[in-house]
């Protein structure tokens, strides 16, 4: 047994060896002593989040964030264990306080999360990533939660959010059908080339951004159906409008 144990078992303060005294039972450190290490951790915080450090393990910390990456994966996990143990026994995942049936949050909390977006959409900020990253013009959040909620509304799932981003890129911000061009949170959509109705998967190869009106036209025809479908419709007007038979020209 370590001089620390022997301590603590004893109920001493485990650093200078004093009684830790009736008012503070079940402290490991005696009033002194505690504040001691208070200032210490308070320093080491400092410290590291000046160095951009992880505020836990001293390692390098992820961009934007104050923790590193293990660190993080352990944090979120030890929350969703927390919140699908109070999920569990009706309690309010955020609060741990009782929750009406059939709710997920406490009404407290419900109204705490509407007065904070209300705060930050009028500050211009983001409403989803709780940072200080403007939202978009005339939108409520930034480009990349603007990315992961058209995501997931398309896909169910925020995971192929960056591959999706990257491929706009590829895309060159174009809609593949028109050439228009394509900005997240105006004009810019996700379409199935395949529809989730006839067996389209949400697989990265199935996905390509297409201009929002576009993606209404075509619903659940086929890509090459749609195609087909945009050049009759385009004849048609310009026959229409100008009485110019554009198919009979090409023939000619």
């Amino acid at each position: 047994m370590t001089r620390q144990q022997q301590r603590k078992a004893a109920g001493l303060c485990i650093e200078c060896g004093n009684p830790v005294g009736p008012e503070r039972f079940g402290f490991n450190r005696c009033v002194s002593c505690a504040e001691k290490a208070k200032e210490r951790a308070r320093k080491l915080h400092q410290q590291r989040k000046d160095a951009r450090l992880c505020l836990r393990c001293g390692k390098t910390a992820i961009s934007g964030m104050t923790l590193c990456n293990s660190c993080a994966k352990e944090n979120e996990e030890k929350n969703k264990e927390k919140d699908n143990r109070r999920k569990a026994g009706g309690l309010c995942p955020r609060c741990g306080k009782s929750v009406k049936s059939g709710k997920i949050h406490c009404k407290s909390c419900l109204e705490k999360e509407r007065e904070q977006d209300k705060q930050r959409v009028t500050a211009g900020l983001c409403m989803s990533c709780g940072g200080n990253t403007p939202a978009l013009p005339n939108r409520i959040r930034c480009r990349t939660c603007t990315i992961k909620y058209v995501v997931k509304h398309n896909c169910k799932s925020i995971k192929l959010a960056k591959s999706l981003d990257m491929k706009l890129t590829n895309q060159l911000f174009r809609c593949p059908y028109t050439g228009i061009g394509l900005t997240i949170g105006e004009n810019a959509s996700i379409d199935h080339k395949v529809a989730r109705a006839n067996g389209g998967t949400n697989d990265l190869d199935n996905l390509e951004w297409v201009h929002r009106w576009r993606n209404r036209m075509k619903s659940d025809m086929g890509k090459d159906e749609f195609a087909e479908q945009l050049d009759q419709f385009l004849i048609e007007t310009v026959k229409c409008r100008f009485g110019v038979d554009i198919k009979q020209g090409i023939k000619q």
